[in-house]
């Protein structure tokens, strides 16, 4: 009941700034997380042209962009055009690309009061057409770019590119955007936050002809990081996996184990990776997986006697065979809680 008088009462204050000044911005997200955008109403209602979406753009910033460019198509000084640069005599602002029309109606609804507007008007959710403004990095690349810098590309979803269809299996906002900056640049860190276990994990690794990487650290965001780190050295050839590896690239001593493929097949922490190959491939199967590990402060490793408790409680064993009987005891015992 609150939630339906909160989103009528949400419509008609859309419907109040359209009417007022033909069109309206809405914003989602906060600018500090990611992603963030903002996106017109009232483009495709008033000026007959598509509405404009613009990711990674602080309020004020977005703003502009998007007055300017409402004057620059009620004027016919601007044409949106897939793939034109848009500029201002020397300052070029971005790209247009035209959202892909399986983008315009999602779960992640990037465009979803104009949706909703759009079939208020005329019974119909389809025909919404869109731009996206994508935004350079400070080299002046784009995403589809060779070097365009990665640190950025999960603030900035494509959505010039056709959405991915999972079926009916449950995702969260953190695995589709996970599942998102996989299919853009091949590979991504979904980072899992739980009370119990803190863990990254890698997604599509495997495509590239590489292990797919997972930690368990006290911090997801600290493995996460590892993780990316490794995986640099591994694609540069400076680091080649083998069970068993001491390795100090990352400034201090790690232990590389090579996860059993029946820990791969039996839990469900490396969830997106399953789903990522098996719809891929057609099959469910093993791919070929590594876990980093820390040493406690003694530098004694979670299968070495004398272990730290803690050390040896944050990171199970996936290197061992799966054994049900772990599932009552120790961090294995932690994951089947959650």
């Amino acid at each position: 009941m609150l939630e339906r008088l909160r989103r009528a009462w949400h419509e008609r204050g859309i419907d109040r700034r359209v009417a007022k000044r033909g069109w309206t911005a809405i914003y989602v997200g906060d600018y500090r997380s990611a992603p963030t955008w903002v996106y017109t109403v009232g483009f495709d209602e008033t000026l007959g042209q598509p509405e404009i979406v613009l990711f990674d753009a602080t309020q004020m910033d977005a703003n502009t962009l998007l007055w300017m460019a409402h004057e620059a198509l009620r004027t016919g000084s601007l044409e949106l055009r897939d793939g034109e640069a848009w500029a201002l005599e020397d300052e070029v602002f971005g790209v247009w690309r035209e959202v892909h029309a399986s983008q315009i109606d999602t779960e992640d609804a990037w465009l979803g009061a104009a949706v909703n507007r759009r079939q208020r008007r005329t019974g119909r959710r389809d025909g919404l057409r869109a731009f996206q403004l994508v935004i350079p990095d400070d080299a002046h690349r784009y995403p589809w770019e060779d070097g365009y810098n990665e640190h950025l590309r999960h603030r900035q979803a494509a959505l010039y590119l056709p959405a991915e269809d999972y079926g009916d299996v449950p995702l969260s906002p953190g695995d589709r955007e996970a599942l998102r900056v996989t299919r853009e640049r091949g590979w991504a860190l979904r980072l899992i936050d739980a009370p119990l276990l803190k863990w990254a994990y890698s997604i599509g690794l495997a495509d590239a002809g590489r292990p797919e990487l997972i930690a368990f650290l006290l911090s997801a965001d600290a493995a996460a990081n590892m993780l990316h780190e490794a995986q640099d050295h591994i694609a540069r050839g400076d680091l080649v996996l083998e069970d068993g590896l001491r390795w100090n690239g990352l400034g201090f001593e790690c232990c590389w184990r090579r996860v059993h493929e029946s820990q791969y097949r039996a839990l469900n922490v490396f969830f997106l990776t399953k789903l990522w190959h098996e719809r891929r491939r057609g099959r469910c199967e093993a791919v070929a997986a590594y876990q980093l590990f820390l040493p406690d402060r003694n530098g004694r490793y979670p299968w070495e006697p004398e272990c730290h408790k803690a050390n040896r409680d944050s990171q199970p064993l996936l290197f061992q065979p799966f054994v049900p009987e772990q599932m009552r005891r120790g961090p294995l015992a932690a994951l089947m809680r959650m």
